[in-house]
């Protein structure tokens, strides 16, 4: 049975996740233009998301793994990037519970 990615509630303020996304714009990362880019930029999203993702995709394989079941994924991404929210990102879960 696949999953798919659906937004679920979530616990934090505008305020928490405009820190949370300063945090990833001033790491560096270029645009998630290709899988190996996007991939990173997952693993910094999830790491500087307190407890809000799965601890597991701060690995840049389970990450691809990740990107490859759900492609729709790369380009909420793409979009997040360039308005520099990733608050969409965060708030993704699935059903049935299976990736994030």
């Amino acid at each position: 049975m696949s999953s798919t990615l659906a937004l679920v509630p979530d616990d934090l303020d505008d305020e928490t996740h405009n820190d949370m996304d300063r945090l990833v714009v001033n790491t560096g990362l270029s645009s998630p233009s290709n899988l190996a880019l996007a991939s990173h930029l997952l693993a910094v999203i999830v790491a500087t998301s307190g407890t809000t993702l799965n601890p597991r995709y701060r690995d840049i394989l389970h990450g691809v793994d990740l990107l490859n079941h759900h492609p729709e994924l790369m380009e909420m991404m793409t979009v997040a990037w360039a308005a520099k929210s990733f608050k969409t990102i965060r708030r993704l879960g699935s059903s049935p519970p299976s990736y994030l």
